[in-house]
């Protein structure tokens, strides 16, 4: 099976190319290499220091499984949001001396990048001591990591925001319930994840349609119950609209 992260070892240089395409936008992307939140998930490393800004530093630690720590830690030389940073790095009591490492950040389209690394090593016989090691193997589960994490992450941003709209036009919808129809019976339903039910109970429900087309939106979607009286409205968070129609009215 091909590694979705490609190592790229010229013979006889003493540098090493990674290029790895995500399915994330760069922004996110950058956020792996920034935020100590999640570098710690993807890495599996705990963050001690972290400075992102020119000539800041940095220091991560990591456990092994027989309680051994590892640390490593570098100096920042140059960042530039969402485009690239230029760092050196060393592990700490290993034989890899101190490497250079040029990321660069690339937008491919609004929901996918790609990420290009030039390690630079002291010398030939260091870099072909890491190349010794399974470290295409390891970079390569690492990146399928980060992607997972953030994918989750982007997904859980969107459901949030999608929350926080319903509520939004929830209480627009009180607004303008309240000033029209204070002698009707509202009750409002929400849920992030299937939109908004607003039923309202009068005894003129031609009148009551027609009022809520006027101060909405004269698309809405209206159905009625069985029971005389009571319609509804459907609602939808996904729409960009305040009182978009929920897809497929409930009855």
């Amino acid at each position: 099976m091909e590694l979705k992260t490609q190592v790229h070892a010229e013979e006889g240089r003493q540098d090493i190319f990674i290029t790895r395409d995500f399915d994330l936008p760069v922004e996110l992307l950058f956020n792996a290499y920034t935020k100590p939140e999640i570098i710690e998930q993807w890495m599996g490393t705990k963050v001690i220091k972290l400075e992102n800004k020119n000539h800041g530093s940095f220091q991560f630690e990591t456990t092994a499984s027989n309680g051994v720590k590892h640390k490593f830690n570098g100096a920042i030389h140059s960042i530039i949001e969402n485009i690239k940073i230029i760092r050196t790095y060393e592990f700490e009591n290993t034989p890899f001396g101190v490497q250079l490492e040029v990321i660069d950040f690339e937008k491919s389209t609004d929901d996918t990048s790609r990420l290009t690394s030039h390690q630079i090593f002291q010398s030939l016989e260091q870099r072909d001591a890491l190349l010794k090691l399974p470290f295409r193997h390891g970079i390569s589960i690492a990146h399928n990591k980060l992607e997972e994490l953030l994918i989750k992450l982007k997904k859980h941003d969107k459901e949030k925001q999608n929350y926080l709209l319903g509520c939004h036009r929830i209480n627009c919808i009180r607004h303008v319930a309240k000033r029209h129809w204070t002698n009707h019976s509202c009750k409002m339903e929400h849920s992030p994840f299937s939109g908004i039910r607003l039923s309202l109970v009068s005894f003129n429900t031609y009148w009551l349609m027609e009022n809520f087309r006027l101060h909405c939106n004269s698309s809405s979607k209206i159905s009625f119950s069985k029971r005389m009286g009571v319609c509804r409205f459907g609602l939808c968070n996904e729409r960009c609209s305040l009182f978009a129609p929920r897809c497929g009215a409930f009855s």
